[in-house]
């Protein structure tokens, strides 16, 4: 036996007659205004920010209770549950902002309510590791979430001081640990400090030969691993920390780390 439902609120009941099984579909604008019942229809909460694969419960309040969630609109390909409103969204895509919107109806009268769910990139904080020497400085740069940071040292072996993203260790020697804190989407990313009296780039070794057009990582130790080239040159490229021959010859490179500037 089956039964087809009509609309968010069609009530279905089933008939026998001479044998047969006849369908009744009772139309929807039948049923009362939820206001008419109740409260009228809200959800909570009315709109929210969340990384890739982030969670919202959302919670229905109003009508009579027989609740019944929906993704209206669903641009990152979230998907959430009919009966709890438990909603996991999806990835961002296209041009920003990536917007689902969520509804909730009710099966026993007519009328719904809706939030908005922005999904936006996942929370990155850099440089995820990092070495520095006591009293060496560090401003880290987090990305992605809602924009909306908020910094911490979550361990502080150093006697570090912090102000907003910018870290300043303290005399001694340790690992330090700084937190960044997404206030919307409840996100968070770590980074790991080092505090060294040896801390600094290392270089593995003085003299690179590269065949034309080949590639490898910068012989580097030490620092961020987020390194520039600061040799005004057509022969060598730095790309993601990599080294690649363009053309033939030699040169001389200055290389650095761009977060504690050695």
């Amino acid at each position: 036996m089956w039964v087809r439902w009509v609309g968010v609120a069609a009530i279905a009941s089933m008939l026998a007659c001479k044998g047969e099984l006849i369908e009744r579909m009772d139309d929807p604008r039948d049923l009362p205004a939820c206001t008419e019942v109740g409260d009228a229809l809200a959800l909570s909460p009315a709109a929210r920010t969340v990384g890739e694969g982030g969670l919202v419960v959302f919670e229905a309040s109003g009508g009579t209770g027989a609740y019944r969630f929906a993704i209206a609109t669903d641009e990152s390909g979230g998907r959430i549950e009919e009966s709890t409103g438990l909603y996991v969204a999806g990835t961002v895509r296209g041009d920003p902002p990536t917007v689902d919107t969520v509804v909730v109806t009710d099966r026993g009268c007519s009328g719904e309510a809706s939030s908005e769910v922005t999904v936006v990139d996942g929370l990155r904080l850099m440089p995820a590791v990092v070495e520095v020497r006591p009293g060496g400085e560090v401003t880290f740069e987090a990305s992605g979430g809602s924009g909306r940071y908020r910094f911490e040292l979550v361990r502080d072996d150093s006697g570090a001081t912090l102000d907003n993203s910018r870290y300043r260790a303290g005399s001694a020697e340790g690992r330090d640990q700084l937190r960044v804190f997404d206030e919307d989407t409840l996100e968070s990313a770590d980074a790991i400090i080092d505090v060294r009296s040896d801390a600094g780039l290392r270089l593995q070794v003085e003299n690179l030969v590269l065949p034309l057009g080949t590639s490898v990582p910068a012989p580097v130790d030490g620092g961020s691993g987020e390194l520039e080239l600061r040799t005004d040159t057509e022969l060598v490229a730095l790309d993601e920390g990599r080294l690649t021959a363009a053309m033939a010859g030699s040169v001389s490179l200055t290389l650095a780390d761009r977060f504690t500037g050695d």
